[in-house]
């Protein structure tokens, strides 16, 4: 689990899951593909499995929601943990049309750069099955500490920067076939200085209770 999702599937003797009734921006998508399903928000999330073997993920943010109700204190030290929120925006375009080499898996985006995207992946080449034969899914994740929260953007905006981002980077003007826009509020923890006596505490506490 890192970056900003937590994506898992279900393995059976050895083999993933294979789905052939899953949705991509809502349209049915019937190609055999890995059931790959994202669960939490990566970096910002705690994941535990509980006494009945259930696992619980997600970020700080939502976990100080699901104690509240057991203790004041964890809840409210869970809200002083300083996060960011994050859009994802996955664009698929046809390979064919592609002109450019997608070499390697996609780069990340230094906070000197002064901007919102963080990082931009070539999903289809890291994990087998994200995509059908003959097609390629980009994934670009923005959103820092300190700035404006993209997630207060429009899909319609995120998309349209996620479509010029390509075009800057990778230097071509082919349009997506398909877009898909999420959003993770406070899903990226800020490690402060401190933060490791923060979880310390965290964890002590929680020993506490069953």
């Amino acid at each position: 689990m890192g970056g900003t999702s937590s994506d898992v599937c279900l393995i059976r003797g050895g083999q993933p899951d294979v789905s052939t009734a899953s949705e991509i921006g809502g349209l049915p998508f019937r190609t055999p593909a890995v059931g790959v399903h994202t669960v939490g928000a990566g970096g910002g999330s705690i994941a535990r499995v509980d006494a009945g073997g259930v696992l619980h993920v997600g970020p700080a943010s939502a976990g100080a929601e699901v104690v509240s109700s057991l203790s004041t204190e964890i809840s409210g030290r869970l809200r002083a943990i300083p996060s960011a929120s994050t859009a994802v925006v996955h664009l698929g375009f046809s390979r064919p049309h592609f002109r450019v080499s997608l070499d390697g898996y996609g780069f990340l985006v230094p906070p000197s750069e002064d901007g919102d995207l963080l990082a931009c992946m070539w999903q289809s080449r890291r994990w087998r099955g994200r995509a059908p034969a003959g097609s390629v899914l980009v994934r670009y994740v923005a959103g820092r500490y300190g700035r404006d929260p993209v997630t207060r953007l429009s899909d319609a905006e995120l998309l349209r920067r996620a479509v010029a981002e390509t075009r800057r980077v990778l230097g071509d003007t082919i349009e997506p076939e398909m877009s898909c826009v999420q959003r993770w509020e406070g899903g990226i923890p800020q490690y402060h200085v401190g933060h490791r006596e923060r979880i310390e505490q965290l964890e002590s506490l929680l020993a506490r209770f069953p």
